[in-house]
C-alpha cells in the first residue's frame, strides 16, 4: 500500500476528523432534501454531461445520496466494515456508466455543498476532513469498480 492511502488510514483510525465530520453532516439532517438538491446542482452545473448518468426523476436519488452519506458518517469509527460497502457500491456505480474520473467532480460538488449549507460553521478544518474522508470513500468505491471490471 502507498504511503498516502496509508496516511488516510491512519487519519481514520485516529478519528481526528470524526467529530468534525459528524458534526457538519448533522446541519444536512435539518433539510436532507435541500441539502441534496443543491448538491446535484452543483454537480450539473459544473459537469452537465454527468446529468445523463442519473434519472429524470432524482427524488430516489437525493434520498440514496443521503442515505449513503449517513452510513459512511454513520460506520466511520468502524472503517474495516465500511471497506465492503464502499467496494460494493463502487462496483454498482460503475454498472450506472460512473468513471474515475468523476469521483473528483461528486467530492468537489459535496464539499461545495456542505459549505454552502453551513455558512459561517463551515471550517477550513472541515474541509480538510471531508477531503481526507472523501479521497478515502474513493478509493475504496474505485477499487470495487476495477475488481468489477476484472470479474
Amino acid at each position: 500500500m502507498s504511503a498516502a492511502p496509508q496516511a488516510l488510514i491512519f487519519d481514520l483510525l485516529e478519528q481526528t476528523d470524526h467529530p468534525l465530520l459528524k458534526r457538519s453532516l448533522a446541519a444536512v439532517a435539518l433539510d436532507p432534501d435541500a441539502f441534496a438538491a443543491l448538491f446535484y446542482a452543483k454537480v450539473f452545473e459544473s459537469k452537465p454531461g454527468m446529468r445523463v448518468l442519473f434519472p429524470a426523476d432524482m427524488a430516489q436519488q437525493r434520498m440514496k445520496l443521503i442515505q449513503t452519506l449517513g452510513v459512511v458518517i454513520a460506520s466511520i469509527d468502524s472503517p474495516d466494515a465500511l471497506v465492503p460497502v464502499l467496494r460494493q457500491l463502487g462496483a454498482a456505480h460503475r454498472g450506472y456508466g460512473a468513471k474515475t474520473v468523476h469521483y473528483q467532480f461528486v467530492a468537489d460538488a459535496l464539499i461545495a455543498a456542505l459549505s454552502e449549507t453551513l455558512g459561517p460553521e463551515w471550517s477550513p478544518d472541515m474541509e480538510l476532513a471531508w477531503q481526507r474522508l472523501l479521497q478515502w470513500v474513493s478509493m475504496h468505491m474505485i477499487a470495487g469498480a476495477d475488481a468489477a471490471n476484472r470479474a
